[in-house]
This record gives structure tokens, sequence and C-alpha cells, in this order.
């Protein structure tokens, strides 16, 4: 009888308190939110004053992905729940609110990181130029506009000419009125100016080597190019270039940088900051490359490359081989570290048979007239 009182009285107790404590837990949540009530209105003020800036039109356009990328990552960053203090705001309706709008502008900009890291992964497949992008194919043309709607962009969109356009890729060596060595490489700057003149009057599109898996969205393609590096290309050729706005790409010997008659780091630097120049690598020593062990000539591809990237802080692409020797075995070499190689192969280059890595040229010697010019083209 006695346990059973006993038990009673324990049961009892834990009961009371219970009440008790449920009677200090809510006066307890009554002090916080009282406390805390200004606190939360001025907290709710502010986040709701920063949904007021949530910027849904964040894509002016497709152009510059990595600084539309930057921007939303950026907002990601602003907007994240997980800086905001959820102790007490959720006691309002309101912050709920305030809560979901944030909610849905996180999941819209992952949306858009996602598009992004499309157009990332085909990049080969669309070209911006002249205020539109211009697609290499139909199911890109679809994806484009599909963005476009989306996305309220305003923005022009193509379909490239995919048909097998000749390119014709020129090589010179110096710009230069008093010749040394072989003369028949140095072509006469008054003679360059008119052959660009030319070209420029005729609407070829200089492209940069880099440019070749864009060939769809140009008409009359061009590629020009210097092969050593001679200072002669910054001194003569450059203004030249920029006279038209006409591009280039500039193959440097590494192992003759900043030597007599060759551009120096700074020349190098200021030709490619110009938007006029594309570098690339003619190796270190200007060894005949199909003629010599195949270890010296990796170091020669492998670390002119290093070279000039440490010097611009940016990828090198392209190898020009000097005096255009190569084999199969310097090509599968190459291919560990470029996506292109040049050759002295005479002809011009089919837009959908690239040869790419024995890029043919042609040659541009000083003795041509502008009809012998012409015929390359």
């Amino acid at each position: 009888m006695k346990n059973k009182i006993y038990i009673i009285l324990i049961i009892g107790g834990i009961i009371i308190f219970l009440l008790i404590n449920n009677k200090i837990s809510e006066a307890r949540i009554k002090n916080v939110v009282n406390d805390y009530s200004y606190n939360t209105s001025e907290y709710l003020n502010k986040i709701i004053l920063e949904n007021e800036n949530i910027n849904y039109n964040i894509i002016d356009n497709l152009k510059d992905i990595n600084r539309l990328k930057e921007n939303i990552n950026n907002e990601i960053e602003k907007y994240n729940l997980d800086n905001i203090d959820l102790s007490f705001e959720l006691l309002d309706i309101k912050f709920v609110e305030a809560i979901k709008l944030r909610y849905d502008y996180i999941k819209y900009l992952n949306n858009i990181l996602e598009d992004i890291k499309y157009l990332e992964n085909n990049y080969k497949n669309y070209y911006f130029r002249d205020n539109t992008y211009i697609c290499k194919d139909s199911v890109m043309l679809e994806y484009l506009n599909n963005l476009k709607e989306k996305y309220n962009l305003e923005i022009n969109i193509k379909l490239g000419n995919n048909e097998n356009k000749d390119i014709p890729i020129l090589l010179y060596h110096g710009i230069l009125d008093d010749t040394w060595g072989a003369a028949t490489l140095f072509v006469k700057p008054s003679e360059f100016d008119t052959q660009i003149k030319y070209l420029k009057d005729n609407n070829y599109t200089p492209l940069f080597i880099s440019e070749l898996d864009y060939i769809y969205a140009f008409d009359k393609p061009v590629i020009i190019t210097f092969d050593d590096a001679y200072v002669d290309v910054y001194t003569n050729a450059l203004p030249i270039l920029k006279k038209y706005d006409f591009k280039a790409n500039v193959y440097v010997i590494t192992g003759s940088i900043g030597a007599d008659l060759y551009m120096n780091e700074s020349m190098i630097k200021e030709a490619n900051n110009s938007g006029l120049i594309e570098i690339g690598s003619h190796t270190i020593s200007h060894y005949k490359l199909g003629e010599i062990d195949l270890a010296t000539a990796e170091i020669e591809i492998k670390e002119s490359k290093e070279v000039l990237e440490n010097l611009l802080n940016e990828e090198i692409k392209s190898i020009a081989y000097p005096s255009g020797s190569f084999n199969q075995n310097i090509i599968d070499i190459v291919k560990n570290y470029y996506d292109y190689g040049l050759s002295t192969i005479y002809g011009k280059e089919k837009s959908n048979k690239l040869n790419t890595y024995s890029l043919k040229r042609y040659y541009v010697y000083r003795e041509y007239s502008l009809e012998d010019f012409k015929k390359l083209l």
C-alpha cells in the first residue's frame, strides 16, 4: 500500500514539475520575444530591404561567361541562407516570406550556373561576333534561343555557315626595307601595308589560330602568321596591323627572346596585350624537330610553351615547326601540349577537314606583287 502511495506521489511530482517547467518555458519564450522585439524588427527590415535589391536580370549577355559566373557566385554568397540568424526571426511570418524569396532566388541563380556549365562544355559550338551568337549547328541554335526566351535576353542568334571553305594561312618572317639573311623572306613594309589593306577592303576576316574551331562563323577567313618573332614584326608589322585592326599570330623562339634582331619580353607582352597578336611557340632553339632525338625534341616543345605561358600568364595553344620539319613522332609529342601545329607544307586548309597538327601555309615572299598575293587567297 505504501509503495503504491509512493509511486502516485512520484508520478504526481513529475507531472507538477513538467507543468511548472512548461510555464517557465513559455515565460522564457515571451521574455525572449520581448527582449528581441526591436532587434527582430530591425533585422527583418534589413532583410526585406536587401531582398528588394534582388537582381533577376543578372544576365545582360553571354559573351563573358567567367564574369557572369563570378557575379552569380557573389549573389549566391550575398543571399546565402547560411548567413542569416534563424534563432528567433522565424517567429515572424514576414520573415518566413523573406526567406522563401531568397530561397527562390538562389534556386534561380543555380539554374543559371547549370546553363553556364553547358555553354562552357560546348564552347566550340558557338561564337560571339558583331553582337551576334553564331551557332555551329541546330542543336546549339535551339539551346541559345531557349536561353534567350528563358532569361528574356536581348541577343541576336543565327546559324553559321558550315560549307567547306578554303582557309589561306599566310607565312611571313620579317617586314623590313633593308634585308639581312635570306632577303626573299623580308616583305617591304609598304608592300605589307598594301596586302593587309587589300584583305581589309575585300572583307577578309583575320583569325587567330585558336579560332580555327569557329571557322563556321566566318565567310572569308584568313590567317596571318610570323615565324621567329623578329623585332621588325613589332616595329613595322604591328603598327600596320593596328592601322587596319587586323589580327596575326607570332611564333617565338624562346631562346632568342631579347637577342639581337629579336623581340624582347616587353615587346612580346605589348604585342600580345594589343588584342591583335596571338603568341605561339617556335621551340627554344629552332632545331629541325624531325631531325633530332625525341627526348631533345620534347624538351624544345614542352619548355618553350612553359616559358611563354609564364611570361604572358595565359595558355599557349599552337606551335610552328622550325623550318617545317616534323614527323608523326613529333606530332604525337605536340598533341600532349598544344591544340595546333603549323607546317610549311604548301597549300590551303579546308574548314571541314583541318590538318590540325600539320596545318598548311603559303609563304609570302618579298618579290610578290599584289596580283601574286591575291593568288594565295
